[in-house]
């Protein structure tokens, strides 16, 4: 039984079944051609049962076991599914056969349909394109019949709905639709502009306009009906005025530069007195003479300023007309009048010959741009300075500034006053000045010539134009540096300490003005643009170096991203932080110098105090006090005058360093080179103790409230040696012991003898030096 269910099946061509199956095809898909989709689940399905049939015949020839009838009803079932299958592969069929016939049929009814379609759509947009064409010939019309009967209200709005086309067409590609437009525009414009400013010009004339001088402008006046046709006028302007993209498209020069129309045509009386006066050939256009341009064109601003205040600002106001100021206006317009004025005197200017013309065009310059902005003229608005920024004038301006920077500092440093105080003793705040920083004429009027070139190059519109003079100002800073450096040298050469002290001033006024701007939001912002583009040339040599693999790096050499990450890490917290620590090194160093001098000259008037018997000398009674040993007036002699000298010669930072520094290293050298050197009589200690505390210490007592922190170790040790017997000798036994087992506790025996500096081993040490403890000293 179980080969038979092995054989292949073969489905018997049964007519009702045919039929039954034909029925189920039918009552399972349908009719309707949209439930078509239905057939392929159906086979789905019927490939579903095959399989799970194919199953279970499986399984019964493996078990080997089969009930017969189960076998005989699972081969009538599988031969008709096998029926069915295959009369749903015929429908399959020929379903596939109708739709590929009707997907021809379609496809060349598509095409027919895709012509006609393309041909309507063109109609259309041709339709579309007549409709513009008379609309527009439609405006023009009806502008025409406005302007022939007067009526400019009707004239203004039909231009405005050309302008509205334009605005809706703009982005489209008929272009020869949007040239016909624009120049229609342009057409009804100039004609509507030309009657309009003729109307504007009259009512002018009658308010008085252009005003001859600020006595008729603070006169005006006029009457209402006269107002309301100068409002009527400057309306009918203001209504006409295009877009600036169409003008710009059209190279139309007239309010191309954003200025309102109604103000422009306010302004074209006075360009006109202008170019006759400064363009032409009269006498008053004299390129040596920018100022008379330059101060006309600030007389009108100020003259006419009321007059738009009064009379037009609230025209303005009125109609809403926002984000506008008059005033202003009036200055942008004069202002660029002012510039094409400057640009065309420019090519003279650089000539070789003519740098003392332009140092003193661009002097005017600058002065007729702080005046503006005295006056509030926006920084957005046009800039003369830029002018002054082109290639080739800016190349000139920095080469001039440098030039005379280098010659007026030669003159400063050449004068005979060059390092005297230019105050004067009379005024109290001079006087405190001069007191406190000692500023030299030279350092003082070298920082005077770079404050004045920063405030001329302080409001260029451009960052990178500021950056070049700040590193102009650099390069003369290091300049000054190094004649200062020079000129100290020479000076240390001579031998005499106080001829170095302005120098070191200078140096010291310089740091400390430059560490003020460094404070400035103006050199704030610039170092931050410096960072920038620090970052900016580190990430492009980054990106330049990561692309170039193709050579292979040593391990010893630097890789690109340890160059870059270097030049990151060197962003500066000043932009003037170079030369501020050169100019510190500089008398630091100096200052360190001068100590050494000093210390030297007064080691060689302290030789015999260093030689005085000290292990003998006898105890103070009540008739014989304790007097300043004669040997140490020399050295005490020599530091008061050389304190007393350089007090008066130094500013007040720099003394306090060398004070500081020269009490520093005379208690070093009193306790190595006499305390540790010599032995002590109780009489000895004393006296000792006294020519310290009641002659030395003193000296620098107007510089400080308690010179004594300044001699520490000198002070304890005076301490150690002048302490009763008894005490010394348990504190040296105290040390001893701790030596061997617990340093803190030598430490705070220390401390309660009010030693805080000197370490066990040093207290020790100058406990030995005591005549009465030598013998026990280990």
């Amino acid at each position: 039984m179980s080969e038979k269910a092995a054989e292949p099946l073969a489905p018997r061509k049964d007519p009702v079944q045919t039929a039954a199956v034909v029925d189920e095809l039918n009552a399972e898909i349908g009719g309707d051609m949209r439930q078509i989709s239905r057939a392929k689940q159906y086979h789905e399905s019927l490939q579903a049962k095959k399989k799970s049939l194919e199953l279970k015949m499986r399984q019964v020839k493996e078990n080997g076991q089969a009930d017969p009838e189960q076998v005989k009803g699972l081969l009538n079932f599988a031969r008709d599914s096998l029926a069915k299958m295959e009369l749903l592969e015929d429908v399959h069929c020929r379903i596939l056969n109708d739709v590929s016939t009707h997907l021809e049929s379609a496809s060349q009814v598509k095409q027919e349909f895709d012509t006609s379609l393309a041909d309507i759509q063109r109609l259309l947009r041709l339709r579309q394109y007549l409709q513009w064409i008379a609309k527009l010939e439609d405006i023009s019309q009806y502008i025409e019949e406005a302007v022939e009967r007067a009526d400019d209200g009707s004239a203004i709005a039909h231009l405005a709905l050309l302008v509205d086309a334009w605005l809706k067409l703009k982005t489209s590609e008929c272009h020869h639709l949007m040239s016909f437009l624009k120049k229609t525009i342009i057409y009804w414009q100039n004609l509507l502009k030309e009657k309009f400013e003729k109307e504007f010009d009259r009512v002018l004339s009658s308010l008085g306009w252009p005003l001859i001088n600020s006595t008729v402008a603070a006169n005006l006046s006029c009457t209402p009906d006269t107002f309301a046709m100068f409002e009527t006028a400057f309306l009918n302007l203001y209504k006409i005025q295009l877009p600036h993209e169409l003008l710009m498209q059209e190279n139309q020069a007239p309010s191309a530069n954003g200025t309102l129309l109604p103000i422009e045509m306010m302004v074209k009386p006075l360009k006109k007195r202008f170019l006759f006066h400064f363009v032409s050939k009269r006498q008053t256009n004299r390129v040596d003479k920018p100022e008379w341009y330059l101060t006309q064109t600030l007389t009108w601003i100020q003259d006419h300023s009321v007059f738009c205040e009064k009379f037009v600002q609230p025209i303005l106001a009125k109609h809403n007309i926002e984000g506008i100021h008059a005033t202003l206006e009036l200055m942008r317009s004069l202002v660029q009048t002012a510039i094409a004025k400057l640009e065309v005197d420019l090519p003279l200017l650089l000539a070789e010959d003519n740098e003392l013309l332009l140092t003193h065009t661009i002097e005017e310059v600058l002065l007729f741009h702080a005046e503006l902005r005295n006056f509030g003229y926006p920084a957005q608005f046009p800039c003369i300075l830029n002018a002054l920024t082109t290639d080739r004038c800016f190349i000139r301006w920095i080469a001039l500034e440098k030039k005379f920077a280098d010659e007026k500092r030669d003159k400063l440093l050449s004068s005979p006053s060059a390092w005297t105080c230019p105050y004067s003793l009379e005024s109290d705040i001079e006087s405190d000045l001069e007191d406190t920083l000692k500023v030299p004429e030279c350092a003082e009027g070298f920082m005077m010539l770079l404050s004045s070139m920063t405030e001329r190059y302080r409001h260029l519109e451009n960052p990178e134009h500021a950056l070049k003079f700040l590193s102009l100002q650099q390069i003369l800073l290091e300049d000054f540096r190094v004649c200062l450096l020079q000129i100290f040298n020479s000076r240390m050469e001579g031998g005499s300490l106080y001829d170095v002290c302005p120098i070191l001033n200078a140096a010291h006024y310089v740091v400390f003005v430059l560490n003020e701007w460094s404070n400035q939001p103006f050199f704030i912002n610039l170092l931050e643009v410096c960072n920038k583009l620090e970052r900016r040339r580190a990430s492009t040599q980054q990106s330049l170096c990561s692309s170039d693999v193709t050579e292979p790096t040593s391990p010893d050499s630097d890789t690109p991203s340890t160059v870059v990450n270097a030049n990151q890490a060197s962003t500066e917290e000043s932009v003037f932080e170079q030369v501020t620590d050169l100019l510190e090194k500089l008398y630091k160093d100096a200052i360190l110098t001068m100590v050494d001098c000093l210390l030297s000259d007064i080691k060689i008037k302290c030789r015999a105090y260093h030689r005085e018997k000290w292990f003998c000398m006898p105890a103070a009674t009540r008739d014989e006090p304790l007097a300043l040993t004669p040997t140490a007036f020399p050295m005490l002699s020599l530091l008061q005058c050389h304190l007393s000298r350089l007090h008066a010669a130094l500013a007040a930072p720099l003394f306090a360093m060398l004070w500081q520094g020269l009490a520093r290293g005379l208690s070093l050298y009193i306790y190595e080179d006499i305390i540790l050197e010599n032995y002590f009589s109780e009489g000895g200690a004393q006296q000792l103790g006294f020519d310290l505390e009641r002659n030395l210490f003193p000296l620098f007592s107007p510089y400080s409230e308690t010179p004594e922190n300044f001699f520490k170790e000198v002070k304890e040790a005076c301490t150690l040696l002048n302490m009763p017997r008894a005490v010394a000798w348990i504190l040296q036994e105290t040390l001893k012991s701790a030596r061997l087992t617990d340093v803190v506790q030598g430490s705070a025996a220390l401390e309660e003898q009010g030693v805080f500096n000197l370490s066990p081993s040093q207290a020790m040490h100058v406990l030995s030096k005591r005549n009465d403890l030598s013998s026990t000293s280990a």
